[in-house]
């Protein structure tokens, strides 16, 4: 087996799909023998979860405009220059701009950019200049993700070197979960779920909404989201507002 030293590079502070899928490889990675490095925000959820799982962690915070601060770049060049890592994957359009840009400075020849959700990349020239010059490879977690990376411009990047992985579910792991404690359905009710971070684009407002609309309509059900964000307090204010706590 050839052992590869990878960095998975996500400063996302909130748990999401995308802190799974990097937390989730990365330990994968890492029990197969191979040297892996996480970089996260300080004291994130994918920070603290890779520090207990063993995995080693380097902590940048890193924000839509750190590729203009000149000393985080030069900070990031260094890390890039001393590690020398095979690849890195990263995650957000933030992490992109700032630690590809470091990256390939420091002479990082493969720089993975994961795509989790199907929304074209905006046609800027910035946009343009980075995925020409930095960007060696696309992950899209499905084939309507990959369809829609190009959607603005289809010339921004090389349709071949967009790769569709889905996310991997570990099956034993689930079963060995009790999930069915955690609620029982009564007899002829509808059981909505929800899994997502609470936040504006996973769009929970809208089944607080529909709850309210199937109350009035007089259906017997329950739907359950679970998920932790930014909204979560709003979106308690609303269930509240809307009458439907139960």
């Amino acid at each position: 087996m050839i052992k590869v030293k990878i960095c998975f590079f996500n400063s996302c502070r909130f748990w999401g799909g995308g802190e799974k899928w990097h937390f989730e490889t990365a330990l994968l990675m890492k029990e197969n023998g191979h040297d892996v490095v996480i970089c996260s925000s300080k004291n994130s959820e994918l920070s603290l979860k890779a520090k207990k799982s063993g995995i080693r962690v380097e902590e940048f915070n890193i924000t839509n405009l750190s590729f203009i601060n000149l000393m985080l770049m030069n900070r990031l060049r260094k890390f890039f220059n001393i590690e020398k890592f095979d690849v890195i994957i990263l995650n957000l359009p933030a992490d992109l701009k700032s630690a590809g840009t470091a990256a390939k400075l420091a002479g990082i020849k493969k720089i993975v950019y994961r795509r989790g959700s199907a929304i074209p990349v905006k046609n800027s020239i910035l946009n343009r200049i980075i995925f020409k010059n930095i960007v060696s490879g696309i992950i899209a977690n499905s084939i309507e993700t990959k369809n829609t990376v190009l959607k603005n411009n289809a010339r921004l990047f090389p349709e071949e070197k967009i790769y569709h992985l889905y996310n991997g579910i570990d099956i034993e792991e689930y079963e060995k979960r009790e999930f069915q404690n955690l609620y029982k359905k009564t007899e002829c009710e509808i059981v909505i779920g929800n899994g997502g971070r609470l936040s504006k684009q996973k769009n929970q407002i809208f089944l607080i909404k529909l709850a309210e609309q199937l109350k009035k309509e007089g259906f017997k059900f329950k739907i359950l989201i679970a998920g932790k964000g930014e909204l979560e307090e709003s979106l308690k204010s609303e269930v509240k507002l809307r009458g439907v706590e139960d």
